[in-house]
């Protein structure tokens, strides 16, 4: 029982560190709504903001991907006198 107790709390202690971080950085560090539902909601949008973070990220990256493989690789090979494509 004890040990049940202690994986749960270093769980939730994990996740409170983020949902913390995303209330500091994302404006979100007073709850303006009330009860239950309110914390619910807050803990929703801070998680919607991490994983639209994340998916910035990787958005991102393919897009910077992209562009390098549409317009710089064309140009290095022809800059190198490389006839293929």
């Amino acid at each position: 029982m004890k040990q049940e107790k202690r994986k749960r709390f270093r769980s939730r202690a994990g996740i409170e560190a983020i949902i913390g971080h995303l209330k500091s950085d994302y404006r979100m560090a007073q709850n303006y709504l009330h009860g239950e539902a309110g914390i619910q909601i807050n803990v929703f949008m801070s998680c919607a903001a991490w994983n639209l973070k994340k998916l910035m990220l990787i958005l991102s990256e393919k897009a910077a991907r992209l562009f390098a493989r549409l317009f710089l690789r064309p140009l290095l090979h022809g800059f190198y006198g490389i006839l293929t494509a």
